[in-house]
């Protein structure tokens, strides 16, 4: 009986501490809507010679979500048009936002930090690691 004290009142402190960090951050409320901040956004957005806006969006699923995100980039930096001006770009040149969850973010994340750097090592550190 001495050894199921000690072992209860390790369970309920552990309980009790992982509770602690089941807490969630509220975002305040907004009070006043500041019609200029969109129009900062949209003024980042917005260049002359392009009129839509070109999002991706990547889903989740671990590693696969993070190779298949991979491959849309690498699918897009392939694939080249010839723009309204007559230049040769890229496709991934047009992207204006990319978005990711969970596995992928990490692609997503990666291509925000490297750029086309991505592209040069990513598979082989990242989706490829035994």
């Amino acid at each position: 009986m001495t050894f199921f004290r000690p072992s209860l009142s390790f369970a309920v402190a552990s309980v009790l501490l992982l509770g602690g960090c089941a807490t969630r951050q509220l975002n305040p409320p907004i009070t006043k809507y500041d019609e200029s901040s969109l129009r900062e956004v949209q003024r980042r957005w917005q260049r002359r010679d392009q009129q839509d806006l070109v999002v991706l969006a990547f889903s989740g699923g671990g590693t696969r979500a993070a190779a298949f995100s991979y491959g849309a980039l690498e699918a897009l930096r392939r694939i080249e048009i010839v723009n309204r001006a007559g230049h040769k770009i890229r496709l991934l040149d047009e992207v204006d936002v990319i978005s990711g969850v969970s596995g992928g973010s990490f692609t997503a994340l990666a291509y925000g930090l490297y750029g086309d750097k991505l592209f040069d090592d990513y598979e082989t550190r990242f989706l490829k690691i035994l």
